[in-house]
C-alpha cells in the first residue's frame, strides 16, 4: 500500500497483519502514475520505481520494531 499519509490506527493494523506499506510525501509520484502502469516497490528502501517513468521515487519504509514485526510475519508471528 502506498499513500501519502496513514492513520495511526491504521498504520498499527498494516504492521500488525504484515501488509506492506509505504508513504511517499508530495505529489510527484501520484503525478506519474497512469491507470495500468508497473509499480515496483523495495521496502526495506523505500525506492519506488514506474515502467516508463525515469524518476525513481523514494517512499519512507517502516523502521525499527514496526520493520522487525513485519519482516516476522505480524504481531501474532512475532512473539515468542
Amino acid at each position: 500500500m502506498i499513500a501519502r499519509s496513514f492513520a495511526f490506527i491504521h498504520v498499527r493494523n498494516l504492521v500488525n497483519e504484515s501488509i506492506p506499506f509505504l508513504q511517499v510525501d508530495g505529489n510527484r509520484l501520484y503525478d506519474a502514475v497512469t491507470e495500468g502502469c508497473e509499480i515496483t516497490a523495495d521496502l526495506e528502501t523505500g525506492h519506488i520505481r514506474i515502467t516508463g517513468v525515469e524518476e525513481e521515487f523514494q517512499g519512507n519504509p517502516p523502521q525499527g520494531v514496526s520493520w522487525a514485526i513485519q519482516q516476522a510475519g505480524g504481531l501474532v508471528a512475532s512473539l515468542p
